[in-house]
């Protein structure tokens, strides 16, 4: 186990409000993402619309795996006629890609936010430093093996609420691609 992350008193602590804007921006972005995997699991697995009940109580995560886990054996599913090795893999990067955000946008939800890396000089930048703005750093609520900080600007938290956005656009779109085309069909349709 990591050395504790020492505690800031937040009563020292003065955050802009463009840093608690562009983490609500994210946490409406992962809402979206959400719905739309929960969605993309339903017409995975029937198309029925009560089929939902499969997937609540699911956390994104377990979602994303569930989405990943269908998507290794696509001949269980929509008349055992997969679709083109192409179009799986770009379903299978587009559920990579939204796992991939998915940890970011859970160190910036559930992080511990301070001013200041307290990480001792450990911290990871996921998007960058930029020059004359200042950075946040987000520890993990929860310390696993190593303690993980992240340091974000305003900028980087609003960027990634963008590619939440963008993730969960190519998911859907990647899904449309792949129950509507079937192998030898130059055309698409929708079912």
């Amino acid at each position: 186990m990591s050395e504790p992350i020492p505690l800031v008193d937040t009563d020292e602590v003065t955050v802009p409000a463009d840093i608690y804007a562009a983490v609500g921006q994210v946490a409406c972005s992962s809402a979206l993402l959400e719905r739309t995997v929960r969605e993309v699991l339903r017409r995975m697995v029937s198309g029925h619309e009560s089929s939902w009940v499969i997937f609540e109580g699911r956390s994104l995560d377990q979602m994303l795996e569930d989405a990943k886990a269908i998507s290794r054996d696509w001949s269980a599913w929509r008349d055992s006629r997969p679709p083109g090795a192409i179009v799986i893999a770009a379903f299978a990067g587009a559920i990579d890609e939204a796992r991939s955000i998915n940890q970011l946008r859970n160190q910036l939800i559930h992080g511990v936010l301070s001013p200041t890396d307290t990480s001792l000089g450990r911290a990871t930048y996921p998007r960058g430093q930029a020059f004359g703005e200042p950075t946040y750093y987000f520890a993990r609520s929860r310390p696993r093996r190593d303690a993980v900080v992240m340091g974000f600007t305003s900028r980087g938290i609003q960027q990634i609420s963008k590619e939440i956005d963008e993730a969960a656009l190519n998911l859907l779109g990647s899904l449309e691609e792949a129950i509507c085309q079937r192998p030898g069909d130059t055309d698409y349709y929708l079912d």
